[in-house]
């Protein structure tokens, strides 16, 4: 028997990056429902994991980051991912899809104070 390949690859399936790239371009609708809904499940669910004694769990506040533009305003100013910006000029992020539509509207070159939580701590 003739060896044709000696490795294997994984990638996205050609159906999963048309889905991806549709979800993405497509109509958004249906992603101000799914926020309500999760929003409901997800303080229910705090609601009975404080009902537990000895067991506290707060309200998760502020935006995690997941990447960064490369040479970017943020990696400049000393953001990284993992990160969570937890304040903006003072006013706390309630919601992480709030920060961008905030950021959004400030005018270029603007200076911001954040308060950022990073490995247990803030800074």
């Amino acid at each position: 028997m003739l060896k044709v390949q000696s490795h294997s690859t994984s990638n996205t399936t050609s159906i999963s990056q048309a889905a991806a790239t549709e979800a993405l371009n497509g109509p958004q609708d249906s992603v101000s429902t799914m926020l309500i809904e999760y929003t409901r499940r997800r303080d229910w669910l705090l609601s009975a994991l404080n009902e537990i004694p000895g067991l506290r769990c707060p309200q998760p506040e502020g935006a995690l980051v997941s990447s960064l533009e490369k040479g970017g305003a943020a990696e400049r100013a000393g953001i990284e991912p993992g990160d969570v910006i937890l304040k903006l000029n003072g006013e706390p992020v309630k919601q992480s899809n709030e920060l961008p539509a905030e950021i959004a509207g400030l005018a270029p070159g603007t200076t911001v104070k954040l308060e950022v939580w990073r490995q247990h701590g803030t800074r």
